[in-house]
């Protein structure tokens, strides 16, 4: 028999790791424009979402927006008044790594946690079966094997050196280790874990 109530969870969850995804015009847009004209967009958006984010807890017409539109992916602490969106964290986490890191860490730390982020939530969603922390091995090992092969494309894709391959790989698991202790950390993971990968790289490749 079908479990309704976790269909729905299962489906929410799907939901909200595709909007997720739809973050990826982030990393392609650093790629793809002008730097300058990259990060003017990227600071007017997050500006933009982050007063919205602001205003939902505070404008009736702004909430009931905002309750039509995302409501049905919002968690519960994000309904909390006061309470940011993991969308605001990770806007503000764009801004950090986009403006202190170099174009390629950025991009391998935002990559990292919006695909790193939606593998290992869909994983452990539907195939995790053994407790770690918070979360599941299951979604711990689909983190770290998308993060892996993100690191493997950009090293082809970039001709980068072995050195930053192993960097990246190292930022992988700090990644994935922030991710599975996210919830004890009490920071949100969407503004956790690409300054935590950004930092690794930093620290490691310095870059």
């Amino acid at each position: 028999m079908i479990d309704c109530q976790s269909m729905t969870i299962d489906l929410k969850e799907l939901k909200r790791k595709l909007i997720h995804l739809s973050s990826m015009w982030i990393v392609f847009s650093l790629h793809y424009l002008e730097f300058s004209i990259f990060i003017k967009i990227l600071h007017l958006t997050s500006f933009v979402v982050i007063s919205l984010d602001w205003l939902r807890h505070r404008n009736k017409f702004i909430t009931n927006i905002s309750n039509t539109l995302f409501g049905f992916v919002l968690r519960d602490h994000e309904l909390v008044r006061g309470k940011l969106t993991g969308a605001s964290f990770m806007m503000i986490a764009a801004c950090i790594v986009c403006d202190f890191f170099s174009l390629i860490t950025a991009s391998f730390a935002m990559s990292v946690l919006i695909i790193c982020d939606s593998f290992a939530a869909i994983i452990g969603k539907h195939f995790g079966k053994n407790k770690i922390a918070d979360k599941t091995l299951e979604g711990c090992f689909g983190f770290v094997i998308s993060g892996f092969a993100i690191g493997l494309f950009m090293f082809y894709k970039f001709e980068l050196s072995y050195y930053w391959l192993v960097a990246s790989f190292s930022a992988v698991i700090v990644g994935a280790l922030i991710e599975l202790y996210s919830n004890k950390l009490k920071i949100d993971d969407n503004l956790s874990i690409p300054i935590a990968v950004a930092i690794t790289m930093k620290l490691i490749f310095n870059q």
